[in-house]
């Protein structure tokens, strides 16, 4: 596979990447404030209901914490994505050494726009020997179109990188073509298909991948 064109967009100066992902993550996660772009941003099943886009000020990404589970459930849920629920993200958080769980924080946004919810989005990725895998990745609708989505990608993607992942993996459902197109832009390829793999409704998945 390529080497992922986009990875070297994080400012933040990376660590070696024999470090451990706890400081990985915090390096790569200290750049601070994103600055919004334009894009589509559409994740879930439902992403033709997506709203318009917004003048958002800026997100900023950090670690996951216990206390941010129920507004991940909540967008998880709003995402239309395989629920999880919050004890599988709860023993999730038990295993940081080989875990990458981020949260995309609401700075400096109207308030009526963010009615009260402080995370605008999230990713989970778990890192086996030099492989990653990117779980879950959702947004909030009011919040997509302004490339808050393919942020979370290419942060957890160097944060893989830093703690010496080689190669990054992913599924996505076959039908779901934004998804697969914001994948895509990220530097992931196709690279098989899983039959059957996802309910609710049943279908395939491609599976995609990317080299770090």
């Amino acid at each position: 596979m390529r080497r992922n064109p986009m990875l070297g967009s994080i400012k933040a100066v990376m660590p070696n990447v024999k470090e451990p992902l706890t400081l990985a993550i915090e390096t790569a996660t200290r750049s601070g404030s994103i600055a919004p772009s334009r894009g589509t941003e559409i994740l879930s099943s439902a992403e033709g209901n997506a709203a318009e886009s917004h003048s958002i000020m800026g997100f900023s990404i950090t670690r996951m914490t216990e206390h941010d589970l129920l507004e991940v459930v909540e967008i998880e849920e709003l995402s239309g994505l395989s629920p999880w629920g919050w004890d599988a993200y709860h023993k999730e958080l038990q295993s940081p050494e080989d875990v990458i769980m981020l949260i995309a924080r609401v700075g400096g946004i109207d308030a009526k726009l963010n009615e009260g919810k402080g995370i605008a989005g999230f990713i989970i990725a778990r890192i086996v020997s030099d492989e990653m895998h990117v779980n879950n990745v959702a947004v909030r609708t009011e919040f997509r179109r302004h490339g808050l989505a393919a942020q979370l990608l290419q942060t957890v993607l160097e944060c893989g990188r830093c703690a010496g992942a080689r190669m990054a993996f992913l599924e996505v459902r076959a039908g779901n073509k934004a998804a697969q197109e914001l994948y895509h832009r990220c530097g992931f390829e196709a690279a098989g298909r899983r039959r059957r793999y996802y309910s609710n409704p049943i279908e395939d998945a491609l599976l995609m991948s990317v080299s770090l």
